[in-house]
C-alpha cells in the first residue's frame, strides 16, 4: 500500500496538471494576442500543438503551402491562426488579422447568414459559400469549410478557405454562353461521340421545328439529314471523332420535310484531359443567301446576255493598283479570248486601235482621270484577224468617300453595222441627190403637215424659187392656182388614204403645155401615220405624142394584117380547091394508065418480050404510088378542112386499140408494145386517133429489121400540158435532119429502103397544131427514135387544175 498513490497524492498531482495546462493556455492565448504563435495543429487524437514562430514542424509547413486558405476561429468568431494564403484573400497582413473577429470581414449583403453558419459549425462540420470583403475593397467569393474542435479547455473551430473567383468566373462565362447560345438566330447543337444530340437551342428548334424535348437524345443524322445524304454524313461524323473540324454547306430536313440549305460549321469538344466528349454544330440557314446567289448569278447572266445582244461590254481602270478588268463581251468586242486580266491602258491598249483613234481618245482619258470630266468618242478598232470595226467607247471617273478620283469606269459599244448603215444611207443620199439632180421632173418630199422638206433643181426651176424659199410652205404658197386645182387634190388623197396615188394631168406652165405623169408615195411612221410623201411629177409629153403615134401605126398595122391574113385565107381556100381538084382530076388518068397496063399484061403478055412486061409492071407500080401520094394529099388537106369536136379522149384505149390493129396487120412479126397509161386529153377523137395510127405505123415501119421491135407509149401531166411519147428501137435518125421529120413529102430514107410518101408525120404536125400543141423528135443513127408530143389540159381532162 505504501508504494501505490493515495488519493491525495493523486488529486495534487491532476490539480498540478491542470495548473500547467492553463498556465500554458493563458501563454498561448497570450502569444497568440501578440502574434507570436504561428500555427495551432491537431493532432489525429485531438491534442493540440501551439506552434512558436520560427518552429520547423512539418504540420506548420504543410499548412503553410496550402493553396488554400486554413483559418482557426474561436466559438464567437476571433481568428486564432490563419496561413499566409488566407490573408491573401483578404487583402490584409496576417499579423493584424490573427485576433481580429472574422465576421468582419464578411461582406455587408452576408452578414445574416454569418451568425447560423457559425452556430452549424460549433456542432458539426459545415460548409458556406460567401464573399469576403477585402482591405482594398473588394469581394471574394469563397467557400469556408469547417470542423469544430473541441479541446480539454479551449474550443475552437478550423476551416479550410477555398477561393471562388474562378468558379464563378466559368460559372459566368457558362451563363453567358448559354444566353448567347439561345438568344443566337442560328441552329446551335451538341451532341454525344456516338452522335445523340444532347443541347438544341431555340434556333434550331426556329430552324428545323423540333422543340429540344423531341430532339435531345435522337440521333442526329436520321433526325435532320436526307437518306441519300446519310453516307456522306456519317462520313463528317467518324471526320469528327478523330477531332477534325468541318465547315461546309449541306442539305437537311425540318420536321415538316422540307429541304433547308444550311451552312454547318461542326467542332470537337474535348475534356480537361484533351479526349473527344462529343461535337458541337453551328447551322446557319443559307436559303436566302442561296436565292441571293441565284438572283446574282442571274443578273450576271441577263447582265452578260444583254452585253452580247447590244454588242456592249464595260471596263474599270483602278488607279492605285494600275489594274484594268473587262467584260467577256468587251474581249469579244476586240477579238480577244476573256482573260482575267485586261490590256494595260498604255502599254497594250494602243495595239488595239487606229492610230489616229487612238490619238483622239488618250486625251480624253487623260483628262477624266484628271478632272472627272466624262467623254464618248467613237473610234476605229484593229481586230487580230486584220478586220477593222467601230465602237463608242465612253469613261466616267469613280470617286472615293472624300470625292478624289480613283479610277476610272466605263462601256464600249459595237457600232460596225450602224457605221456600215450611215454609210449606206450616206451614198443612198448621194444617190438619191444624183438622181434627183439629173431626173427630168419635179421631185418633191412634204413632211406630215404637207410642208416642203426638198425639191429637186427641175422643180425649183419649175417654180423659179432656191431651196430655201420652199422649205417649210405649202404647194399653194408658191404655185400658180391652175397647178395647186390639177395636184392639190391628189396629194390630200395620199395623205387620207395612206396609200400611194397617181394620175396624169394637162397643165400650162412656162414654155407651153405639157403632160405630166404625177404620183405621190407616203410614207408611214412605227405608228402606221404618214411620216412624209414622196411627190414626182414627171414630163410626159413628148411620151404621150410617141404613144399616139404608136397607137395609130398599131391601128395600121392591125387593119393591115386583118387585109393580108383575109388575102392568105383566101388563097390558102383556093389553094387547097385546087389540090383537091387536082387529086380527083388526076385520078381518072391514074386509073386508066394502071387498067390499060393491066389489060396489056393480060391480052399480049405472051407477045411481049421480058423487058415489055418489065416496063409495064413499072408503069402499073409508079400509077399505084401515084395514087398513094394523091390519097395523103388529099388526107393533108381534109386535116385543115374538117369542122373538130372536141371531147374527152381515152389516150390509153385509144393508143392500145390502134397498136393492136398494127400487129394484126403484121402477124409474123414480133412486136414488144410496152404501154404506160398516159392520160386522158381533150380534143377531136378522130384526129387524134389519126395521130396515134401515124405515130405508131412509123414506129413499126422502121423497126421491121429488129428480130423483135420494142415500141414504148406513155404519157404524164408537166405543167400546164401533157406530155406524150412513142419510142421505139428502130433505125433512128441523125438529128442534124430533125427540122425535116415534119415537112410534107420530106424522107430521110429512099424508098426501095422503106416505103412512104413522107407526109404522115406532116399530117400529125397539123393535127397537133389545130389542138394548140406541138411535136418534136429525138433520135441517133441505129439506136431508135422517140416522138413527143403536148396537148394543153383541159378542164375535162384528169389532172386539169
Amino acid at each position: 500500500m505504501a508504494d501505490r498513490p493515495t488519493i491525495q497524492e493523486k488529486l495534487e498531482a491532476k490539480v498540478q496538471y491542470l495548473r500547467e495546462r492553463l498556465e500554458e493556455s493563458e501563454d498561448a492565448l497570450n502569444a497568440i494576442r501578440r502574434g507570436e504563435v504561428d500555427a495551432l495543429v491537431i493532432g489525429p487524437d485531438g491534442e493540440h500543438i501551439y506552434t512558436r514562430k520560427g518552429a520547423e514542424e512539418p504540420y506548420r509547413v504543410m499548412v503553410e503551402a496550402m493553396t488554400e486558405g486554413a483559418v482557426t476561429f474561436a466559438p464567437d468568431g476571433m481568428i486564432l491562426y490563419c496561413n499566409t494564403r488566407f490573408a491573401e484573400f483578404l487583402k490584409h497582413p496576417r499579423e493584424q488579422a490573427i485576433g481580429s473577429m472574422l465576421q468582419g470581414f464578411v461582406a455587408r449583403s452576408e452578414q445574416p447568414g454569418f451568425e447560423a453558419w457559425l452556430r452549424r459549425s460549433r456542432a458539426a462540420p459545415a460548409r458556406w459559400e460567401t464573399i469576403l470583403q477585402t482591405a482594398e475593397g473588394g469581394r471574394v467569393p469563397v467557400q469556408f469549410s469547417t470542423r469544430p474542435l473541441r479541446l480539454e479547455l479551449v474550443e475552437a473551430i478550423v476551416a479550410v478557405v477555398t477561393d471562388l473567383s474562378a468558379v464563378v468566373a466559368v460559372a459566368e462565362v457558362r451563363s453567358r454562353l448559354a444566353l448567347i447560345v439561345q438568344s443566337s438566330e442560328d441552329a446551335i447543337i451538341s451532341t454525344t461521340p456516338e452522335g445523340g444530340v444532347d443541347s438544341w437551342n431555340a434556333g434550331a428548334e426556329r430552324l428545323f421545328g423540333y422543340t429540344a424535348a423531341e430532339a435531345i437524345g435522337q440521333p442526329v443524322l436520321s433526325l435532320l439529314i436526307r437518306s441519300k445524304q446519310l453516307a456522306e454524313a456519317a462520313g463528317d461524323l467518324e471526320i469528327l471523332r478523330g477531332g477534325q473540324p468541318l465547315h461546309h454547306e449541306a442539305v437537311v430536313t425540318d420536321k415538316a420535310g422540307r429541304s433547308i440549305p444550311v451552312s454547318l460549321t461542326s467542332s470537337p469538344i474535348r475534356d480537361l484531359n484533351g479526349r473527344i466528349i462529343g461535337a458541337s454544330h453551328i447551322l446557319r440557314d443559307i436559303s436566302e443567301l442561296k436565292r441571293t446567289e441565284e438572283a446574282l448569278r442571274r443578273s450576271e447572266a441577263w447582265l452578260r446576255e444583254a452585253q452580247r445582244i447590244g454588242r456592249m461590254g464595260s471596263w474599270d481602270w483602278v488607279f492605285a493598283t494600275d489594274m484594268v478588268t473587262w467584260s467577256d463581251e468587251l474581249f469579244h468586242i476586240f477579238g480577244l479570248e476573256p482573260a482575267p486580266i485586261a490590256p494595260n491602258f498604255y502599254k497594250e491598249q494602243p495595239a488595239l486601235y487606229t492610230a489616229e483613234s487612238f490619238a483622239r481618245l488618250q486625251p480624253l482619258v487623260a483628262e477624266a482621270s484628271r478632272s472627272g470630266t466624262p467623254y464618248a468618242v467613237d473610234l476605229e478598232i484593229l481586230r487580230p484577224d486584220g478586220r477593222t470595226t467601230w465602237a463608242t467607247a465612253r469613261g466616267e471617273a469613280v470617286r472615293d468617300e472624300d470625292g478624289a478620283i480613283v479610277g476610272l469606269h466605263g462601256t464600249v459599244q459595237d457600232i460596225t453595222e450602224r457605221k456600215q448603215s450611215e454609210d449606206k444611207i450616206r451614198e443612198s443620199a448621194q444617190l438619191f441627190r444624183m438622181v434627183t439632180d439629173n431626173f427630168p421632173g419635179s421631185v418633191a418630199i412634204y413632211d406630215g403637215e404637207r410642208r416642203f422638206r426638198y425639191i429637186n433643181p427641175f422643180g425649183r426651176q419649175v417654180t423659179g424659187l432656191t431651196l430655201e424659199e420652199h422649205i417649210g410652205k405649202r404647194d399653194e404658197d408658191i404655185r400658180s392656182p391652175e397647178a395647186v386645182d390639177a395636184y392639190l387634190p391628189l396629194l390630200l388623197k395620199a395623205y387620207e388614204t395612206r396609200t400611194p396615188q397617181r394620175q396624169e394631168a394637162q397643165v400650162s406652165l412656162p414654155g407651153g403645155g405639157y403632160v405630166l405623169s404625177v404620183i405621190y408615195i407616203p410614207i408611214l411612221n412605227s405608228e402606221g401615220k404618214v411620216d412624209s410623201v414622196l411627190g414626182i411629177a414627171a414630163d410626159i409629153t413628148e411620151r404621150k405624142r410617141a404613144e399616139d403615134e404608136v397607137r395609130q401605126l398599131n391601128a395600121e398595122l392591125e387593119q393591115r394584117v386583118a387585109d393580108r391574113t383575109a388575102r392568105l385565107e383566101a388563097a390558102n381556100k383556093e389553094l387547097e380547091a385546087f389540090a383537091y381538084s387536082v387529086s380527083h382530076d388526076l385520078r381518072a388518068p391514074l386509073r386508066a394508065i394502071d387498067g390499060f397496063s393491066h389489060k396489056v399484061v393480060e391480052g399480049y403478055g405472051d407477045r411481049l418480050d421480058d423487058e415489055g412486061r418489065r416496063l409495064l409492071q413499072v408503069v402499073s407500080y409508079n400509077a399505084e404510088r401515084m395514087g398513094r401520094l394523091i390519097d395523103d394529099l388529099l388526107a393533108f388537106s381534109r386535116t385543115g378542112r374538117l369542122e373538130m369536136a372536141p371531147q374527152r379522149v381515152n389516150m390509153e384505149a385509144m393508143a392500145r386499140s390502134v397498136a393492136e390493129e398494127l400487129r394484126q396487120a403484121e402477124p409474123e412479126r414480133s412486136i414488144e408494145f410496152a404501154l404506160s397509161p398516159p392520160p386522158a386529153a381533150w380534143g377531136d377523137p378522130a384526129l387524134l386517133r389519126q395521130v396515134w395510127v401515124n405515130l405508131l405505123d412509123n414506129a413499126l415501119k422502121f423497126t421491121r429489121r429488129r428480130p423483135v421491135a420494142r415500141i414504148e407509149v406513155g404519157g404524164q401531166v408537166e405543167g400546164g400540158e401533157i406530155h406524150y411519147w412513142v419510142k421505139d428501137n428502130g433505125t433512128g435518125f441523125d438529128m442534124r435532119y430533125a427540122d425535116k421529120l415534119f415537112g410534107v413529102f420530106q424522107r430521110l430514107h429512099r424508098q426501095d429502103e422503106y416505103e412512104g410518101t413522107g407526109v404522115g408525120l406532116a399530117i400529125v404536125q397539123r393535127i397537133l397544131h389545130r389542138h394548140s400543141g406541138r411535136i418534136w423528135a429525138e433520135g441517133q443513127p441505129d439506136a431508135g427514135a422517140t416522138f413527143h408530143f403536148v396537148l394543153p389540159l383541159s378542164e375535162s381532162a384528169p389532172g386539169a387544175p
